[in-house]
């Protein structure tokens, strides 16, 4: 073979495996380019586009009618459109504020704010209410409004209260608040949820989330508090929505989800301080519990529940004489344990002394004719002499009471 011939078989050679190459490169190349038409269908499509596209839509349509409102001759006519334009771009680009409240006082204002500005409907969950927090003041700014033909719903009621949920102290406005129901229907709505939480919604304008429960305690507590007013928008319809969305809980399924968590010893959070948790026989507890077992836990339960009605803080005998000649008259629940109230008169009807706490109290000669005290506990209590004509003991304690010399004609024992 020639030298000609060799270097052609070698060129040939060389041809070929550029081919072979070329035929492998544009198979990445087609593929590079799959990829790369793909990623850019996706870029063109990202969702942060699609808004900026709409933004600058917005803005485009706002310019052109800017430019046709200046080209305008008369000045007045254009000066009165622009404000409305103006009024739109507000509307459309408008800005939320958050703001902290502190304390009792504070928030208490974010309250009376929502009742005395409240166009439409007002939403408040909360667990308890008093008629130390519902007092006759905020009574009529319900009222209030509600002959305006605003609407509110009130949320309410503790799951860890169980079998006593709308009972005590801690529920003593209740009969308010269903008379109000009564009186305003369909614009006064109680729905018991079982809840812990305490927030606000006024309208659509604001809300309110913090740690003070607004209807239970007044303006002058001095527990440190916490919350959050808001007019964003999303937090105001997250909250709309969580409470229209919420079931409506009858009190049966309140005590069967109560008896449901106490399984899991869930109850010892309701019950905090109630408990010796070094005194607990920690057993275990996936086995399958017993129905009877746990009826009779439930009643031990109402027991403790009972006793932790009457740890609220005591109230001294100069407080309640200062409340009652003020002229209060409902006490359901109050803690008098210990007080010195001999000699004293309180002979009035309407008196309300339900479940109230005399344990170890001086009650020689008080004059509680006519007085409800259904369910009142009286236990080491000095009663000589007392004055129950026709008054209501139904139900009331009586454990190591001196009841010396006591007058209890008429009354229902």
């Amino acid at each position: 073979m020639s030298e000609l011939e060799s270097n052609l078989s070698a060129l040939m050679t060389k041809v070929s495996e550029l081919e072979k190459q070329q035929t492998t490169l544009k198979k990445y190349v087609v593929k590079l380019k799959n990829t790369l038409d793909e990623q850019i269908e996706n870029f063109h499509h990202r969702p942060e586009r699609q808004t900026v596209e709409n933004l600058q839509e917005k803005l485009t349509t706002l310019s052109l009618r800017l430019d046709e409102l200046l080209a305008v001759n008369n000045p007045v006519k254009s000066t009165a459109v622009q404000d409305k334009l103006s009024e739109e771009i507000s509307e459309n680009y408008q800005e939320y504020e958050n703001q902290l409240v502190f304390d009792s006082s504070g928030i208490r204002g974010v309250l009376i704010e929502a009742l005395s500005t409240v166009e439409s409907r007002l939403i408040i969950v909360c667990p308890w209410f008093t008629s130390k927090g519902i007092d006759e003041s905020l009574l009529e700014k319900f009222k209030g409004f509600l002959d305006r033909g605003c609407q509110v719903d009130i949320g309410w009621g503790y799951l860890g209260d169980g079998s006593n949920i709308g009972k005590g102290w801690k529920y003593n406005a209740l009969t308010d608040l269903q008379e109000l129901e009564k009186s305003y229907p369909g614009l006064f709505r109680l729905k018991l949820l079982g809840t812990h939480e305490n927030f606000l919604v006024c309208d659509e304008k604001f809300a309110f989330v913090g740690s003070h429960n607004f209807l239970a305690s007044g303006e002058e507590s001095s527990e440190r508090e916490v919350g959050i007013r808001s007019s964003d928008r999303q937090i105001i319809e997250g909250l709309i929505d969580r409470f229209d969305n919420a079931e409506f809980l009858e009190k049966a399924e309140i005590n069967r989800r109560f008896a449901t968590s106490m399984k899991s010893l869930d109850e010892v959070e309701y019950l905090s301080g109630v408990i010796d948790e070094n005194e607990m026989e920690f057993q275990d507890y996936s086995m399958v519990v017993d129905e009877d077992e746990v009826e009779e836990e439930l009643e031990k339960l109402e027991e403790l529940e009972e006793e932790e009605e009457s740890q609220q803080p005591v109230v001294s005998a100069e407080e309640f004489l200062r409340r009652y000649n003020e002229g209060e008259r409902d006490f359901t629940g109050i803690n008098l344990a210990g007080v010195d109230l001999s000699g004293k008169s309180f002979n009035d009807s309407k008196l309300n002394l339900s479940n109230a706490n005399f344990n170890g109290a001086n009650l020689s000669q008080v004059d509680l004719r006519s007085v409800n005290l259904t369910g009142a506990k009286f236990k080491s209590a000095n009663l000589s002499e007392i004055k129950f004509y026709s008054a209501n003991l139904s139900q009331a304690k009586f454990i190591n009471t001196n009841l010396n010399k006591a007058q209890m004609n008429s009354m229902k024992l």
